[in-house]
């Protein structure tokens, strides 16, 4: 054929164009470029040209249907203008007929409207009442009333308060239906659920006419009970689900493999917002579908190469043929309406039904082809008058077919009354050169404008431009042009429809906005450069799926480039605003665009060239098809702050030197400090009406906002007091941005104040030299001016000045809020403020909060509005300070803990000692040296609050600052406190003659109290009287001054019961007991039996062996070497907790493991001495125990000789169910961890185990003999048990050694005579088990931690 010139000028610049494209890709890495782009594309106001109007009817507002919302998600019904009684009328055939009598086959449009707004009056009509089928009867028939009504529904959309604007053609409207009436979803399009219908997106077409090229049909929303509103204003964006966004940590880079389908991300950060991301699909289109919905593979590409880039389209002919099938060839009818037969050999299908051939020729044998059939004496078996079509036609086997018409025969069922079948049909002749194919995915739209406006080529455009083409259905009548070969497909819909389950991945379920489509030009070309083969991205450490990838475009090497496998379509139809083209007007200027788009062929040179090559070529050619898609994650900007908000509390109104004299000291022990990054929300006015005096704290958002910030931020950057104000101060001309997220790291608002006043500075309540106000600076040896002011002239430690920080205190004002959910907010307060009645009443209550929870601040002393929310402070000032320096990030900065905070230690600055003169020239030593604070105070963190106090009355207008120590119903313990027992209440139990409401005045010296308070920064401290520590649990546990008491019989941290104190000396429970503890251990026991929790014969282990380490059989007794120190029972254990041992069990403890444990060289604790035995070892090993905070704690252990006395004279009356069997006279008896010593050279002195013997039973069968072992026990097959039926008691007074070097003496060795210290019985006997812990309490001052210097 002869060549197009505008074809090869056109290509010839594409390809120039794109040359220079992907050279930009050559120079920056792809990876990490992000790319610019422009605005939302805004689609051309379409516009109809309407006939001349007939005077004698007027035209109506027009709008189509194309969407409706279903449960959350818009649906696109099969045509623009879509209702059920077009699929009555037809639905094809109905379309048929619309395209038939319209040159542009897109989009229908008619009269929409909601029958309760059309006008009571119109003429001479009368109008029947709305909302009735006579009314909708009117509508129909009546062009006048039908104009009059359309402009009516047009006013309401202009006017709605949700819009305002008059829509003009080509806008897109959303019209909500708010009940209580709906349509169904399956009454609009009948593949639609069953659902109500939400919303409709409706575009408007502006005035049409009645018929030609104006509209056929009308829709009413006829009912009453209809609730409609307009959602906004008009626009010239199609309403759309909202693309699918991903968690912002989820965000994927060029490159990566999206999990939810397999794709390949090659584009990110697009779009206005910079939040869309493109992937590309990992195969090509591979299946489509046939007019049944079989599945039917493609090929790729299917367009001789050399024809490519021409108007070629190879077409020879489409002509009528009728095909008969004679009656021989009929075997059996199978129902009244189709038969199976046998097909000559004329009629093949290659593909098993997908596509049919008479003689080699295409042949149409779809849905809706005309049939006929007659018997042997010739007459149809058809009713007269019929016109019956094929409903389908499948394919059995070989040279079998069945045949469905949508007709009744007139004979009955297997009564064969046909003769012959004719099928009327097409036949297609295409050229017959290599490369054509009779499938594959033509571009569409051949011959005709795309409309409502043209594909695009920039990048963003291609969902766009395949929902355009989609749209489009085959043209009725030959010729065709939506494929050209009907046997073809669209690339654009079956771009749409693409999955990768096809391939085998397991794409999720995608929502309509959410699917594959075809790219734009533009899109396509940025794929290839930076994911394509030969990217310079990929290299040697590539995953499988990004192998597969690259390979998928290498495969089309081995197929013939005759068929232009290598050729991909856009969704481009010309090039005139893509980045390439910087012209704005198409490079194909020939006068037949409507019969080309752009495709891009991938170049197969020897070295396997990618350079893509665009073109322009036919519509009508066959290519290869290539899906993207996009999805957002949105991708937070880094979360930057400077200051925390915290407590700004003092306890004030103390006389000099701490004496509690009525202050607010007599009534608490908890106070606090500033520390650097410290915000303390200020009482504002909330009421915008009354001007309430200022009293609603931690508020933002209204027209007065006050904020205290320390003079050090969280990142050591000093400020003066006018750093964060503007008032006649010629800073910060640009007001104040504040940004909050809650302590969760969830996101509050940003607003921004035009102004800021400085309200006060207040000094440090501990300053940085330890003293409440600085002293004298004339005379530091001297107070010189009142009162209240100490110097310490040597001290031991030097602070740092920004480390102990001032208060200065803003009032902000003229308020915008910027971004966020609420414009007021309440982020200081929570449901505890409000239940104490700390806000203010009436309307104020209304006020949204955040109802922030933090252990540190459960229920503490005058914790207000201590949310530890983040708080980020812009400023003019603030951008003074380097970037690198300004802000903390939220997320990978130092001590950003959700609900844990760094803390120091201040101990040194509240108990050090040191004497300067006084006001009388009198040398004076102070304790502590702040003589405002009360020696029994403490830091105000994790400590739960109740005092009893005239302002704790729940009904006073300030709500108390404490739960009623009365109302056991309102406890106000912390879950920290209580874990640690340092709540109010919890350690007013500690005072002597403490009675739950008998005393009003708590001894606060006896209190509980410690010394670690907050610390904001994002670096440790540099002063040296300030110890760090990365919690409050191991500061707490480092930096105390009362705590950690337990008493026997009570219940321990892990759940069980205290049987062992530090210091015990024996006689505690049992008068002239034996059970000593000079250690620093706290012991306690199972709160359970173990050996009953399961179905098993617990024995000692090791029958005929022996344990690993030989237990000595004391664990903390002075007199005894190794006792103090002795780990106990553990050493047959597999490890033990030890350094340091807390409270917390397993929760802080360091570990040390046993390599030679028996539990470690011999799991199994056996041999046993019965088949089903177990190990009593590790059964006390497998033990844990979990707190009501959810601590685990898992150091249980097998307790020896001494522990078992712990457990014989301390355990509360009650403990064990005692056994009164007489014939059993093992009864009553459980395993220590001690194996018997029989010779004294296994286990050597000075362990005890010779003084040991003569309180010990041993076991003769049957009965037990004092002090004299049965022939035969050795280490081997015997162990020590004890008797939780006995007590063991020592004979005299007990003794306590003197000197600096006492000798040795055993104070339990003289026991009295009736003392049974233990049993030997054979390991192989099965006893009761119970376990044991311990841990310590440390002693007071600082223990650990890291020091600031």
């Amino acid at each position: 054929m002869a060549e197009n010139k505008y074809i090869e000028e056109a290509n010839k610049k594409l390809q120039n164009y794109a040359i220079n494209f992907l050279e930009k890709f050559k120079t920056q890495p792809v990876a990490k470029k992000r790319k610019e782009v422009k605005g939302n594309l805004k689609s051309p106001r379409f516009s109809n040209v309407n006939p001349p109007s007939p005077e004698t009817e007027p035209p109506s507002h027009c709008w189509s249907i194309e969407k409706v919302l279903i449960k959350g998600v818009w649906y696109t019904p099969q045509y623009p203008w879509n209702c059920l009684n077009i699929q009555q009328q037809g639905g094809q055939a109905f379309l048929n007929n619309y395209q038939s009598t319209n040159s542009n086959p897109y989009p229908m449009r008619g009269p929409f409207t909601i029958s309760n707004l059309g006008p009571s009056t119109s003429g001479n009509i009368t109008i029947p009442p709305f909302n009735t089928i006579a009314w909708k009867n009117l509508f129909d028939s009546s062009a006048f009333y039908r104009a009059d009504a359309t402009q009516a529904f047009y006013d309401w959309v202009t006017n709605h308060p949700n819009n305002g604007t008059a829509p003009v053609a080509g806008d897109y409207i959303t019209l909500q239906e708010n009940g209580p009436d709906y349509i169904n979803a399956s009454s609009i399009d009948q593949n639609f659920p069953s659902d109500p219908i939400e919303a409709w997106c409706l575009q408007y077409h502006g005035k049409l006419y009645y018929g030609a090229n104006g509209y056929e049909d009308t829709y009413v929303l006829l009912d009453a009970g209809h609730n409609n509103d307009v959602a906004g204003i008009p626009s010239l964006e199609v309403c759309q689900t909202p693309i699918q966004q991903n968690d912002p940590s989820e965000c994927l880079e060029i490159g990566d493999i999206n999990p939810e389908t397999g794709g390949i991300v090659f584009a990110i950060n697009q779009g206005p917002n910079g939040d869309e991301f493109y992937e590309v699909a990992p195969s090509d289109v591979i299946l489509a579908s046939d007019v049944n919905g079989n599945p039917i593979t493609l090929g790729p590409g299917g367009t001789p190469s050399n024809v490519i880039g021409t108007s070629d389209c190879g077409i020879h002919s489409v002509d009528p043929i009728n095909i008969t099938i004679d009656t021989q060839i009929i075997t059996s009818g199978v129902s009244n309406q189709g038969y199976t037969a046998t097909f000559p050999s004329s009629l093949t299908t290659p593909d098993q039904g997908a596509t049919w051939y008479w003689n080699g020729n295409l042949i149409d044998l779809s849905p809706g082809t005309p049939v006929s059939a007659v018997d042997a004496n010739g007459v149809s078996v058809f009713p007269t008058g019929t016109a019956p079509t094929i409903v389908s036609v499948t394919y059995f086997a070989p040279n079998i077919i069945y045949i469905i018409f949508d007709t009744t025969m007139l004979g009955p069922f297997q009564s064969q009354p046909a003769d012959s079948i004719t099928i009327s049909t097409t036949s297609t002749t295409v050229s017959q050169g290599s490369g054509w194919v009779y499938t594959g995915l033509e571009w569409g739209v051949y011959g005709r404008q795309v409309a409502p406006t043209s594909t695009l080529a920039n990048f963003g455009s291609g969902k766009k431009n395949t929902d355009i083409i989609d749209a489009y259905t085959q043209y009725p009548t030959p010729p065709f042009g939506h494929p050209v070969i009907d046997s073809r497909h669209i690339a654009a819909e079956e771009a749409l429809k693409y999955d990768t389950n096809q391939i085998g991945l397991n794409q999720i379920p995608l929502a309509e906005e959410e699917s594959w489509f075809l790219p734009s030009l533009d899109e396509f070309l940025t794929m290839i450069a930076n994911v394509g083969p030969t990217s310079s991205l990929w290299g040697n450490n590539l995953t499988q799926a990004q192998t597969d990838f690259i390979n998928s475009f290498y495969n089309h090497t081995s197929v013939s480039s005759n068929i232009s496998s290598n050729v991909y379509w856009t969704s481009s139809e010309n090039d005139a605003n893509s980045n390439l083209n910087l012209s704005g007007i198409s490079s194909y200027s020939g006068n037949d665009p409507e019969n080309f788009a752009i495709a891009v062929r991938l170049g197969f040179g020897s070295q396997l060239s990618f350079q893509p090559t665009p073109l322009f070529t036919s519509r009508c050619h066959p290519l290869t098809v290539r899906p993207i898609r996009r999805f957002k994650c949105v991708q937070e900007p880094e979360r930057l702050y400077n200051f925390r908000d915290s407590h700004n509390i003092w306890v004030e109104n103390d006389g000099k030197g701490g004496t509690a004299g009525g202050g607010q000291q007599a009534l608490t022990p908890f106070v606090n400090i500033y520390s650097p990054g410290n915000a303390a929300s200020g009482k504002v006015h909330t009421d915008f009406s009354t001007q309430l005096k200022p009293e609603d704290p931690g508020v933002i958002g209204a027209h007065e906002f006050e904020l205290g910030l320390a003079s050090t931020d969280v990142m050591f950057n000093e400020f003066e007091p006018q750093s964060f104000a503007n008032d006649n101060n010629g800073r910060n001309p640009n007001g104040f941005i504040i940004t909050i997220w809650d302590n969760q790291k969830n996101y509050v608002g940003k607003w921004h104040y035009a102004r800021s006043v400085l309200q006060s500075v207040r000094e440090n309540r501990i300053n940085y030299r330890g003293y409440l106000t600085e002293c004298n600076p004339g005379n530091p040896n001297h107070i010189s001016s009142g009162p209240n002011q100490n110097c310490n002239p040597n001290p031991t430690y030097a602070n740092q000045a920004k480390e102990f920080p001032k208060m200065y205190n803003y009032r902000f004002t003229h308020v915008t809020h910027l971004d966020g959910p609420h414009p007021v907010f309440r982020y200081g307060g929570n449901r505890e403020e409000l239940k104490r009645r700390f806000w203010p009443q009436g309307a104020n209550n209304g006020i949204p909060f955040t109802d922030w929870h933090h252990p540190y601040m459960e229920n503490v002393f005058n914790g207000w509005t201590s949310s530890y929310a983040y708080i980020k402070i812009e400023c003019d000032e603030v951008n003074k300070i380097p970037q690198t320096n300004r802000y903390n990030n939220l997320d990978t900065g130092n001590n950003t803990g959700i609900d844990t905070m760094e803390v120091i230690c201040l101990k040194n600055l509240f108990e050090d000692s040191y004497t300067v003169e006084n006001d009388s020239g009198v040398l004076q030593t102070w304790t502590p040296p702040n003589p405002n604070l009360n020696p029994t105070t403490g830091s105000i963190l994790g400590c739960g609050d109740i005092s009893n106090h005239t302002f704790n009355d729940a009904n006073s207008p300030g709500g108390g600052y404490g739960w009623q120590l009365n109302n056991p119903t309102q406890k106000g313990n912390s879950a920290f406190g209580d874990l640690y027992g340092i709540n109010y209440v919890d350690g007013r139990k500690q005072e002597t003659g403490y009675s739950p409401h008998g005393q009003s005045i708590p001894n606060l010296s006896m209190h509980p109290k410690h010394y670690a308070f907050i610390w904001h920064a994002a670096q440790k401290p540099n002063s040296g009287g300030v110890n760090w520590f990365q919690d409050l649990h191991i500061g707490y546990e480092n930096c105390y001054g009362y705590r950690c008491h337990y008493k026997l019989g009570d219940i321990g941290p892990a759940g069980g019961i205290i049987v062992g104190v530090p210091d015990m000396i024996g006689n505690e429970i049992v008068p002239g007991g034996a059970s000593t503890n000079e250690s620093e251990w706290y012991y306690e026991m199972s709160p359970i039996d173990l050996h009953m929790e399961y179905y098993y014969s617990y024995e000692f282990g090791v029958f005929n062996s022996t344990t690993s380490y030989p237990n000595i059989p004391m664990s903390a007794d002075g007199n005894l070497a190794y006792g103090p120190n002795s780990t106990g029972g553990n050493l047959n254990q597999s490890f033990s907790y030890d350094n340091p041992y807390s409270i917390i069990g397993s929760g802080i403890a360091e570990t040390t493991l046993y390599p030679q444990g028996l539990l470690n060289i011999n799991p199994v604790g056996g041999p046993y001495f019965a088949n089903n035995a177990r190990s009593a070892f590790r059964l006390c090993e497998e033990y844990f125990t979990v707190d009501k905070f959810g601590n685990k704690y898992c150091d249980w252990y097998l307790p020896n000789i001494q522990e078992a006395w712990y457990i014989m004279n301390n355990a509360p009356a009650g403990t064990f169910t005692l056994s009164t069997d007489t014939h059993d006279h093992k009864r009553n008896l459980y395993w220590t961890s001690n194996e018997l010593d029989s010779d004294g050279n296994y286990h050597p002195s000075p362990y005890g185990w010779d003084q040991l013997k003569g309180a010990t039973m041993f076991d003769h069968g049957g009965y037990f003999v004092k002090g004299v072992p049965a022939n035969g026990q050795t280490h081997l097959n015997s162990a020590y048990a004890y008797n939780v039926a006995e007590k063991v008691k020592k004979q005299g007074p007990i003794t306590t050694p003197v000197g600096p070097s006492p000798t040795p003496v055993l104070n339990w060795q003289p026991l009295s005579n009736s003392t049974r210290a233990a049993y030997v019985v054979d390991k192989g006997s099965a006893l009761g088990v119970r376990a044991i812990r311990r841990f310590k309490c440390p002693k007071p001052g600082i223990q650990g931690g890291v020091s600031g210097t």
